[in-house]
């Protein structure tokens, strides 16, 4: 089924060639414990990288609410429509994400800081043509403030190395490859808009979030008025 599928998304003949990024800048001594012979070993035999650069009109104060509270974002994403991730975290600060579109993920947080974040991940996409891609990734992502003409803004670095895992994608890795970078985009283009969705509604019309966290009964109590108190003024809570 897998081999039939993947010859529906690429023409016949060898997956087009991608060249792969070099690994050098990746801040591997920030990894630690069992992960970081596994983050050596992706690097060694990855199946594909990924770098880009992207801009949000967003704050630092934003990113640093979320990235304090990564299970809260996403049931914020849930409550704004803009996705479908469920978010939850697991003792010695491990997360579980669920794409909800067959993506599940495992997220180690090895290094979490105002401008950086560095994590080991392992995962499965399930769909209807597969019962399970296994793989694992090693991801860095930079943020700092920019300028989006006039309005606040804040820049992202995405670097990405993934191998995959599943004996079958190895025994037909030329015919797949295509098909496995497309579906790589696009999971994290679906995550990128999302992240893109919920900082920037963030940065200009906290009410309307606050209003949204209101009607969720997803949203605890507790969880309400500490956003209310980070982002709106006392008259205009008072209002609310």
């Amino acid at each position: 089924m897998v081999l039939a599928c993947s010859l529906v998304a690429c023409p016949p003949g060898p997956a087009p060639a991608e060249p792969l990024l070099s690994a050098h800048r990746f801040p591997t001594h920030l990894v630690t414990g069992p992960d970081a012979s596994r983050v050596r070993e992706i690097f060694r035999e990855h199946s594909i990288s990924r770098k880009h650069r992207s801009r949000f009109e967003s704050t630092p104060k934003v990113y640093r609410y979320l990235l304090e509270r990564i299970p809260l974002a996403a049931t914020l994403i849930r409550v704004l429509r803009f996705g479908k991730y469920k978010i939850t975290e697991r003792p010695g600060g491990v997360l579980t994400v669920d794409s909800g579109g067959g993506l599940v993920l495992t997220v180690r947080v090895h290094h979490k800081s105002e401008s950086r974040l560095v994590a080991f991940i392992e995962g499965v996409y399930r769909s209807w043509w597969t019962t399970g891609i296994h793989g694992r990734a090693a991801v860095r992502i930079r943020f700092r403030p920019a300028d989006a003409e006039g309005w606040p803004a804040m820049e992202n670095d995405f670097l990405g190395f993934i191998k995959f895992r599943s004996p079958v994608v190895e025994f037909f890795a030329r015919v797949v490859n295509f098909f496995l970078r497309r579906m790589t985009d696009r999971e994290i283009m679906a995550g990128r808009n999302a992240g893109r969705s919920l900082t920037e509604i963030l940065a200009k019309n906290p009410a309307r979030v606050y209003r949204a966290m209101r009607k969720s009964p997803e949203v605890s109590r507790k969880a309400l008025e500490e956003f209310r108190r980070i982002f709106l003024p006392p008259e205009t809570s008072a209002a609310r």
